[in-house]
């Protein structure tokens, strides 16, 4: 399967792109016909957006815990209902995510939640890459540790016998919710396959303060024993993360996800020190996180607010600057991810989208086009998606996108108005 897109912009210059199966191989003037032709006038080519940090079934719980606390908007509504979900909500509620992120721009995204298979599952249905693993909480929960690794260890060999587009990850929650024997065998496992370790990190203050009362140590300094750092990390939140935590992070090879909505959203009291991370040389992503808690999928409000918080956190309009925060939605997510895409180049993943440079969200169109992105962006400017070498959306429509929507509001509805009622 090959596809030409002829008479985009990139990098100031109108050519034509060449793709041929899951891969771009040529950039400039494609004098062949492909088995697919898109008229690309009018449009600049550019990555997709990287989203390193979700938990995207959460639409089921979009807008109804909105307005609390981070304890509250945890222990009174998200896990008494998370433990009432089944395969089935997971999976449509999955797809309802993979469509809202596809309309916005997102290309691949990393995933944490329960019923791993389905998100995986949903995604490829829905054409659109996807990490996803096992979700160790050994500590709150009454699986055994053997018991949790031998389900890991199944839930790895289904994920890597399905396509191309899903890849594994290894997903233990967060230092609160797990053991550290079990945080030293994701370090050790992620090392051993290959493989990226999603995890939460620094999210509040007392993460840090609680763990130093209960084991004497410094978060960092024990998860650093743990061998839990390593290349292979992607950490989400780190907002209270300080200068000594963002060194021994550098110095191990650890990313970052910066998810600035929902930290403010959910007023974890700071906002992530993206510009002294970019500074200690960390590789900075970002995410949504859930749509629970954002209540967003879009990696273009994301990037637009990771920018405008690290102006105001610093009073200085130059930090965050609109090349920094898209290279982080793109390059970085990719390089965090061990994934050969995040840049329009011969040899990438063809994971392309094509922006209406006519949108108004786009004008005036001689100002540069990474600042409208970062700033003025909004969905409705793009206006096709490529993922992995196939066509997604066109001209802004999605294959089978209202009935990923009625059977949202017809499955999940029931389940939700049945299961509220009973906590």
């Amino acid at each position: 399967m090959s596809i030409v897109i002829r008479n985009t912009l990139h990098n100031n210059k109108h050519v034509d792109i060449y793709i041929e199966g899951s891969d771009i191989k040529y950039i400039g003037k494609v004098e062949f016909k492909a088995d697919t032709e898109l008229d690309g006038t009018g449009t600049a080519a550019i990555p997709g957006f990287i989203n390193t940090h979700t938990h995207s079934s959460m639409t089921v719980f979009r807008g109804w815990a909105d307005d609390l606390d981070l304890n509250t908007w945890l222990t009174r509504r998200i896990w008494p209902m998370e433990g009432k979900l089944t395969k089935k909500i997971v999976y449509n509620s999955s797809k309802l995510a993979c469509l809202e992120m596809i309309r916005s721009g997102t290309t691949c995204f990393m995933d944490m939640y329960f019923h791993p298979l389905e998100v995986a599952r949903a995604a490829e249905d829905m054409g659109i890459r996807v990490y996803t693993g096992p979700v160790f909480m050994d500590k709150v929960s009454p699986e055994t540790m053997e018991a949790g690794i031998a389900r890991a260890d199944k839930t790895l060999e289904s994920i890597e016998e399905m396509g191309e587009l899903v890849r594994a990850a290894l997903c233990p929650h967060a230092v609160y919710t797990c053991s550290q024997e079990i945080l030293s065998w994701c370090g050790k496992k992620a090392l051993e396959m290959d493989i990226p370790i999603h995890f939460h990190l620094m999210e509040t203050k007392n993460e840090k303060i609680n763990h130093k009362k209960e084991t004497s140590d410094d978060l960092i300094d024990t998860l650093n024993r743990l061998n839990l750092l390593n290349p292979k990390l992607i950490a989400a939140h780190c907002v209270w993360a300080d200068e000594r935590d963002m060194e021994i992070m550098e110095q191990q090879g650890v990313s970052v996800s910066h998810n600035p909505i929902s930290n403010m959203k959910l007023a974890v009291g700071n906002h992530m020190d993206m510009s002294s991370m970019r500074r200690n040389g960390l590789n900075v992503t970002l995410g949504t996180d859930g749509p629970a808690s954002n209540n967003s999928l879009s990696m273009l409000d994301t990037m637009k607010f990771a920018a405008i918080g690290t102006k105001s956190r610093y009073d200085d309009p130059q930090k965050g600057d609109a090349a920094y925060v898209y290279k982080c939605a793109t390059e970085n997510g990719a390089e965090a991810l061990g994934l050969n895409a995040g840049k329009i180049e011969a040899g990438k993943k063809a994971d392309i989208l094509l922006i209406d440079i006519g949108h108004e969200c786009m004008q005036p169109a001689w100002n540069p086009l990474t600042s409208h992105i970062v700033y003025s962006g909004a969905p409705g400017m793009i206006r096709d998606s490529i993922i992995n070498g196939r066509i997604v959306m066109k001209n802004r429509k999605v294959t089978g996108a209202q009935k990923v929507i009625s059977d949202f509001n017809r499955i999940v509805g029931k389940w939700f108005k049945e299961k509220v009622a009973e906590i």
